[in-house]
């Protein structure tokens, strides 16, 4: 338990706290409440984890350890925690002999398990209510033969349910096997007996299929299916759920370059936010890091420099409570988007800062996607500033991790022996430039509205295009928003 107090108490929100410390109050002169006080208001409270302390302090900090769990669990309204206590309420009136009674507190949590499509606990509501119809005064065998049917459907839901998630859990690993994938036909083929299958089921399937477009670089698929599921339907998911779709619309509205919905998503969090305990960076990133990322690269994109400023600074300041608490994968994320930012920005000492802060951490902490991407933009960052020297030094030293880039068409390539032939003096700026272009629009994200945009290489495009117009990259991003660069696809059509 050595430290947990200490990290629990830490986590509470202020209105958390504030709970616990009224229901405790009635009882000033426990020992747990004191020590809740002292542990509340110490600011350095990691401090007392290491002192040593006497076996009646142990006993208190376990006490006051386990009521704290406790008031949170009761305070918790989620479907699973209301089911659960109608449930207890049904095992304790059974064992009274208070049948009826038990039977309606079974009935109220029927119908929540239906509501939230709890199916596993709708099984055990169902196998109460046969035990219970066995002891009623008066059996009913219609009774028994409805249970029956409903535990047969609750069965065959749940098993739907699991195998969806059991899906979308594998295609979470890196190396996925998208052979596997249950196309939407198939997917209800496996509830014959319905024709509908249950929203979460749905919803599960769903975040299966956006992480098979992401990959296959389907944008537009992925962005109509983020977009359905914003406006559906979301009782019978919990808040993390419902987190989980806002971040990947944010996601495939960025992929998509939609920042218009963009601009509107970023509204409705800082209105959602207002009354957020901002003094819990754990509980405010878990919340919001996914925001935060995609502010600063959504800002940079739409050269809207006040904002991109603004969030930058709130950014860099809650760094050093966010370090505490975040994941090494998210805080280099959120590096990667600071220097992005501070390209844009023309800050090349805060660029060089954050781009080597990402450099320099080990691999494994950072997805292929992220690491590539870096690499690239420090070599931009290179010929940017005119140093050829560090150009062909990081070159030579990022050498070995692309060895698989081999195919001549992918971007990847092309750019990696651009850079080198530029290095080495055998094509000039324009002419880099030029390659740049034409490959990002090769690999352009397909959008009806014509508009060149080739997601994470999109820097890249505005970049070579403001060199070539000899102008600022800020001129050039603002250019692209009017629609300055639309006619590129046009004029490749015309070719």
């Amino acid at each position: 338990m050595k430290g947990s107090l200490e990290k629990l108490i830490l986590s509470l929100t202020r209105g958390e706290r504030r709970s616990f410390s009224l229901a405790a109050k009635k009882n000033e002169s426990s020992e747990y409440y004191k020590l809740f006080n002292s542990l509340s208001s110490n600011s350095n409270s990691k401090v007392a984890v290491h002192e040593k302390k006497s076996n009646t302090t142990i006993q208190t900090r376990k006490y006051l350890y386990d009521i704290i769990l406790e008031s949170l669990i009761k305070k918790d309204d989620n479907p699973e925690s209301e089911i659960f206590h109608f449930l207890l309420r049904t095992e304790t009136l059974y064992h009274k002999f208070m049948i009826k009674e038990a039977w309606n507190e079974a009935t109220k949590a029927e119908l929540l398990a239906k509501k939230y499509e709890r199916y596993g606990l709708l099984i055990e509501v169902i196998s109460w209510k046969k035990r219970i119809n066995l002891n009623v005064e008066v059996y009913s065998e219609e009774e028994s033969q409805d249970l029956e049917n409903k535990m047969n459907i609750a069965v065959v839901n749940q098993g739907i349910l699991l195998k969806t998630i059991d899906q979308f859990q594998s295609f979470l690993k890196p190396k996925q096997d998208f052979k596997s994938l249950l196309m939407p036909k198939d997917f209800r083929r496996l509830n014959p007996d319905s024709n509908s299958v249950s929203f979460r089921t749905t919803y599960y399937y769903n975040r299966t299929l956006i992480i098979y477009y992401l990959q296959k670089r389907e944008y537009e698929s992925c962005y109509k299916i983020t977009s359905e599921m914003m406006i559906g339907s979301k009782e019978a998911l919990d808040l993390s759920e419902i987190d989980e779709i806002g971040k990947a619309h944010l996601e495939s509205c960025f992929r998509y370059g939609d920042f218009k919905e963009i601009k509107i998503l970023f509204k409705k969090y800082d209105e959602s936010i207002k009354n957020l305990d901002k003094n819990n960076p754990k509980r405010l990133d878990l919340y919001s890091f996914v925001v935060v990322i995609f502010k600063l690269m959504s800002y940079s994109l739409l050269g809207e420099l006040d904002l991109l400023k603004s969030e930058v600074t709130t950014v860099e300041s809650s760094l050093p409570k966010w370090s505490s608490v975040l994941p090494k994968k998210i805080l280099l994320s959120i590096s990667f988007s600071l220097f992005y930012a501070y390209f844009i920005l023309g800050d090349n000492k805060k660029f060089r800062k954050y781009i080597n802060i990402v450099l320099n951490e080990e691999r494994k902490f950072m997805s292929n996607e992220l690491f590539e991407q870096s690499v690239f933009q420090s070599l931009i960052g290179n010929i940017d500033r005119g140093d050829i020297g560090l150009l062909i030094y990081n070159l030579n030293a990022l050498q070995k991790h692309f060895v698989d880039f081999t195919d001549e068409n992918k971007f990847q390539f092309i750019f990696l022996q651009a850079c080198k032939n530029y290095a080495h003096q055998k094509i000039t700026l324009n002419e880099l430039c030029s390659i740049i272009i034409d490959v990002v629009v090769a690999n352009r994200v397909d959008r009806t509205d014509g508009v060149v945009y080739s997601d994470n290489y999109q820097i890249f495009f505005l970049w070579a295009k403001s060199k070539l117009d000899k102008e600022s990259l800020i001129t050039t991003i603002e250019k692209w928003n009017r629609g300055y660069y639309n006619l590129v696809l046009e004029e490749e059509n015309l070719n």
